[in-house]
Formats: C-alpha cells, structure tokens, sequence
C-alpha cells in the first residue's frame, strides 16, 4: 500500500470523525444515564449497590477517551491539509513560510480570498482552548488541567465542525470545491452515521445574526 501525503490527511481526518462518532454514541448513553442517576433516590441507590453511578463513571471515562482521540488526531489533520495546500500552491507556500500554525492558516485562507472566520474559532476553542492542554501539560500543569477538565463533547464536535469548515474553504480557494460548507458537512457526516446539526446555535450565521438582533 503506497501512502502519499493526501491519504495521510484522509486517514488522520477519518479517524478523527470515527472517534467522534463513537463519543456521540456515549455521550447520548451518559446524557440518558445522568438524568436517571439524578432522579434515583438514597434508597434507590443502596438497593441496586449505586449501579448507575458506576455507569456513569464509566461513561465519563469511555467519552473522555474518545474525545481526546478526537482532539490529536483532527488536529493532525488540520496541519496535514495545510501541508499539502502549501505543496500544491506555490503562493500559498510564499505566505506561509516561517509561520506559526495559526498565522500560516490565516494567510492561506487570505491568500485564496477566502474568510477565516470559521478557522479563527477552531483555533481559539479546539487548537489553543483544549488540543495544546491535553499535550503539553507542562509547564503550568494545574491550569491546563483544568482546562482538560472542561473538554466536552459539544466543543470537540463544534470545533471539528469549524475545522472542516475552514478546510472546505481551502479546498474552494484552491478550485478543488465548488459546495458550500454545510452542505460538505452534511456529507461527510452521513458517511459516520453523525447527524450534521447538533448544536445550530453555535453556527456562525445564527450567531452572528443572534448578535445583531441583540
């Protein structure tokens, strides 16, 4: 099997939406198993030896994992696409060259007169909020803790959301698409069994118009 730069992108991003798809199916269990822990009374709990809690413990473990699987391996992606942005697009290799991850996207998407909108929010949320935490936990390993603690599934899922957003703009500023972003998503959600509309408030058309009404 040959292995080219492309089919690593592909196979870190299926994976990544793989694993996100298996914490969707745990996350729909914990939200079901919460609720019931949270109704049982004492008594309830003693009788059956407090089985939901350990199901519940449990949940939390299993989302967690996947989750974090999530986080590296999209984040694995992301810079493998602007890899191979760069090694298709000689002026995109010019702008970008000697740049952080952040400010090497940015550039890019300015470059093929695209908006940087949607990768502004991934790498605010995902990248710096959640992804460089749960790798590099030193140094200030109490605070980046803290914020591994406050990784949840409807973050991971937006941010990835955003990620492919910003992807697809690529792949549009390059002519290698002509979709628009939902109807992208939609798609490759389909193909994980993953519904492409949880969480609409987070999309940037209703939230910005959610701004301006305020």
């Amino acid at each position: 099997m040959e292995i080219d730069e492309f089919e690593v992108t592909r196979i870190h991003g299926m994976n990544a939406f793989r694993s996100l798809q298996l914490a969707y199916k745990v996350w729909k269990e914990y939200d079901v198993c919460k609720k019931r822990s949270n109704d049982e009374t004492w008594e309830e709990r003693y009788q059956s030896a407090d089985t939901t809690g350990t199901r519940l413990q449990l949940l939390e473990t299993e989302l967690f994992s996947h989750l974090s699987a999530v986080i590296v391996l999209y984040q694995a992606s992301m810079e493998a696409i602007l890899s191979n942005a760069v090694s298709e697009n000689q002026s995109i290799s010019e702008v970008v060259r000697g740049k952080s991850f952040k400010k090497a996207w940015v550039a890019t998407l300015k470059a093929i007169n695209e908006s940087d909108e949607e990768f502004i929010e991934y790498e605010r949320d995902f990248y710096t909020g959640m992804r460089i935490p749960l790798t590099h936990l030193h140094p200030n390993t109490d605070e980046k803790l803290r914020k591994v603690r406050l990784i949840n599934f409807e973050r991971v899922y937006n941010g990835v959301r955003f990620g492919w957003w910003a992807h697809v703009r690529i792949l549009r500023g390059m002519g290698l698409s002509s979709g628009d972003i939902d109807s992208n998503w939609s798609y490759i959600c389909r193909g994980v069994n993953l519904p492409p509309d949880l969480f609409p408030e987070s999309h940037p058309n209703i939230r910005l118009a959610s701004e301006k009404n305020d």
